[in-house]
């Protein structure tokens, strides 16, 4: 399981695997090898971190930090659907 600190250094993780993919698709020589390994490495990183996130929410709500577990629970449905809608990308 992955810890917070990993998990915070996964947001700055994403969108670093995000701009070496828009740099890719940016210029105006086709580079589809570079941007499907550099697409797979986004989908990889945002996956596992979606995945531990949601392990860790489900953890602090059952934890008895009232404050954390509030705010965690205040996020929940803005993260399913978050959750929901990578999930319908990665399908299509």
């Amino acid at each position: 399981m992955q810890t917070v600190i990993e998990l915070l250094k996964d947001h700055a993780l994403i969108p670093a695997a995000a701009n070496a993919l828009c740099a890719i698709t940016a210029v105006p020589d086709p580079q589809p090898r570079r941007a499907h390994d550099a697409l797979r490495r986004f989908a990889r990183l945002l996956d596992a971190h979606l995945r531990a996130e949601e392990r860790l929410l489900t953890q602090v709500r059952d934890d008895d930090d009232r404050e954390f577990a509030a705010l965690a629970i205040a996020h929940g449905e803005g993260f399913q659907q978050l959750v929901t809608q990578w999930g319908a990308y990665v399908a299509q």
